[in-house]
């Protein structure tokens, strides 16, 4: 007997779960364009159906093998819609907040368009009820209080995965941000609740924060494990100029820099400090309370100083320098510094003329980018014949051979060997002979008062 009855339960388990996701699913209009040939029904009631046919509302396909998502496709005109997604009986939307629904979930078109329709069936310990989206309807991110549309989802991509970005500022306490269709009462049209209404992602959130949220619009899932911290600012931007280790706050940068040539190159050099959490304007990171949720492993950031060279308003070079750390890249912190390896030559490759310099400071952490203040000065490039570039010459005789680059010449000389973009690899004070091997690439070797271009095949 009680062998019988374990069997027959499992039995009425199955068919009950079989019977919840086989349900049919309807797509139900309350509003539409006028004059649209879409057939439109009363909220809240049963659908109307003559021979198996709905007459105010649409069937969805049932799921395919493997599957839980109702789907339909339809093309509909611009205007403006209100829909839901209901069983036969008209109930099934957004049933988990016991709110009376009176009308439908708005969207607009602008045009004529192919929109997909995608819904889910739930099956809490009572009632299923439904969750439903489609392709018209953005999605955003917004606190459990208010809707705002300050924090959107980016369109998904070809598996429907969409990504949103967002940051709490002067926050404390714990984050439960919630996902919503525009124009949505917040708390009776969350897309796909984990419980109740909202998702808990932090206990203890100190400060200004930033996260990031996946979410598939395609099988109306959230993935709790892929929940991201990113970077939430940088600040302590440096900036040097000259080939010595000084660096200075980037806001002290001088409007004009003076004159240089490609004996007197001009070199820069900077850093920043990517923040994982901060309270207010001048506190610390992680103030108040240790939380190991908001450090963020430095391997997981890139780091960069950007700057851009512009003359009468034209660009006439641009660059990313990548920036390292001496922290190690495995240890979660809540700041990480990071630095120029070596002084840059910016202006190698310029005409006589006056420049403007941009520089700013960029951290990417999970293809999400932070960007500081743009500092901006002003330099000049003065070049005679004898400093101009030269391609190689005889004098001093210059031999590439196997990927070794050799320099003979009389007496005692600076040899300094840049890479095309600026970069110094290696400075010699040397007599009579230079020898540096290379891989292959294009390089500006510069003795004494003259720089020359070597190619290296």
């Amino acid at each position: 007997m009680k062998k019988f009855f374990t069997f027959s339960l499992v039995l009425f388990c199955c068919t009950y779960l079989s019977y919840a996701q086989q349900q049919s699913l309807y797509i139900r209009f309350n509003l539409v364009p006028k004059d649209a040939e879409v057939l439109t029904g009363t909220i809240g009631t049963a659908i109307q159906i003559e021979d198996e046919v709905p007459t105010d509302a649409y069937l969805m396909e049932t799921p395919a093998d493997g599957s839980d998502i109702y789907s339909k496709t339809m093309i509909l005109p611009a205007g403006d819609y209100q829909y839901q997604v209901v069983f036969a009986d008209g109930t099934g939307s957004q049933s988990t907040h016991n709110v009376a629904i009176n009308q439908g979930r708005p969207f607009s078109l602008t045009e004529e368009k192919s929109i997909t329709f995608r819904a889910k069936i739930y099956q809490p310990e009572e009632t299923p009820y439904i969750k439903f989206l489609c392709d018209a309807q953005p999605l955003y991110v917004s606190n459990t209080t208010s809707f705002s549309e300050d924090n959107m989802f980016s369109e998904p991509d070809e598996t429907g995965l969409s990504i949103c970005s967002f940051t709490y500022s002067n926050y404390k306490g714990a984050v439960e941000p919630c996902i919503s269709p525009a124009n949505s009462t917040i708390l009776t049209t969350d897309v796909l609740p984990t419980a109740g209404s909202k998702y808990r992602i932090s206990n203890a959130a100190n400060g200004k924060v930033r996260w990031q949220l996946s979410y598939n619009r395609y099988t109306l899932t959230f993935n709790d494990n892929d929940i991201k911290k990113l970077v939430t600012l940088i600040d302590n931007n440096l900036i040097g100029i000259g080939t010595d280790e000084t660096l200075n706050n980037a806001t002290e940068l001088m409007p004009e820099l003076g004159t240089f040539s490609n004996l007197s190159p001009l070199f820069i050099k900077g850093g920043t400090t990517s923040v994982s959490a901060r309270i207010g304007i001048d506190g610390p990171a992680g103030a108040e309370k240790a939380n190991d949720l908001l450090k963020i492993m430095p391997k997981d950031i890139l780091a960069k100083m950007c700057y851009k060279i512009t003359q009468n308003g034209d660009v006439i070079s641009k660059n990313d320098i990548a920036l390292n750390t001496t922290a190690d890249l495995e240890t979660p912190e809540y700041e990480t510094i990071w630095q120029t390896n070596d002084p840059v030559n910016i202006s190698n490759t310029l005409e006589n003329g006056t420049y403007t310099l941009n520089i700013h400071f960029e951290t990417i952490c999970h293809n999400d980018t932070i960007r500081s203040d743009e500092y901006i000065s002003t330099f000049s490039i003065e070049n005679d014949e004898t400093t101009a570039l030269n391609n190689t010459v005889i004098t001093p005789q210059i031999t590439i051979s196997e990927g070794n680059i050799q320099a003979h010449f009389n007496g005692n000389a600076s040899v300094y060997l840049f890479s095309i973009t600026g970069n110094l690899i290696d400075k010699q004070d040397v007599k009579d002979v230079y020898n540096k091997y290379v891989a292959p690439g294009i390089y500006l070797l510069r003795i004494d008062e003259k720089t020359y271009k070597i190619i290296v095949k």
